[in-house]
This record gives structure tokens, sequence and C-alpha cells, in this order.
């Protein structure tokens, strides 16, 4: 519960800095191995509201554990996101191919990965 609340806060201030932390803490306590899924849940709302490239980055480490732990459609693309935005983009590329894979196995909706790869492919051509 207070660490529910200390992430809720950090949220609602917009405080991504500190929402890692909490995260991150939360994640060497209960062991990430334990909480694949929890990991990417964290990563995937710091991607999406956090420029920190220090905070994405830390997200790219979790992610990167957890992708070879157990990967999957969603936490494949979380971690190609992740790459996307840190500007590691051939990872980004290869990641986001990979979870295409998954998605089709799992009957997922992959749609959003294939912009994904547009975007990165776009960005590359750009540079």
């Amino acid at each position: 519960v207070k660490t529910r609340f200390r992430l809720n806060y950090a949220e609602s201030q917009k405080d991504w800095r500190i929402y890692f932390r909490v995260a991150n803490q939360t994640l060497e306590r209960n062991g990430l191995k334990n909480s694949l899924d929890q990991a990417n849940q964290y990563a995937w709302k710091l991607y999406e509201n956090c420029d920190d490239q220090k905070v994405l980055a830390g997200c790219v480490e979790w992610m990167a554990k957890v992708v070879t732990a157990e990967p999957d459609y969603a936490r494949q693309d979380t971690y190609a996101a992740l790459l996307y935005k840190t500007g590691a983009f051939d990872d980004a590329l290869a990641a986001a191919e990979k979870a295409i894979e998954y998605g089709l196995k799992e009957d997922q909706k992959v749609e959003e990965t294939k912009e994904l790869i547009e975007k990165i492919k776009a960005t590359k051509k750009g540079k």
C-alpha cells in the first residue's frame, strides 16, 4: 500500500525520477524475476510520460533482463519502444521485429509495433 501511494504521488506530481526510484526499489525488493509484468507496467508508464534519458536507460536495463527471462509480445514491445526513445535505433528495430513475431504467435494486434518500426526507419533515414 505504501509503495502504491508513493508511486501514485510521484505520478501525480509528474516526478518521474522518484517514480523510477520507488519502482526500482520495489523490483529489487521483490526480485525482478518475480515481478516481470510489474516491471513492464512501470517501464511502459515511464516510456509514455518521461523524457529523462537516465530514467529511460534504467528502464532499458530492467526490460533487457525481463525479455531475456521470459519474453512475450507486450514485454518485447515495451523494450523496443524504450530502445527507440533512448536513441538505440538498430537495437529498437531488432526488438520491434521480435515483438511482432511474438505478437503473431500470441494472436495479438501488432499494428502499433508496426507503426513503431516505421518511426524507427524514418528516424534512421533522417540521420
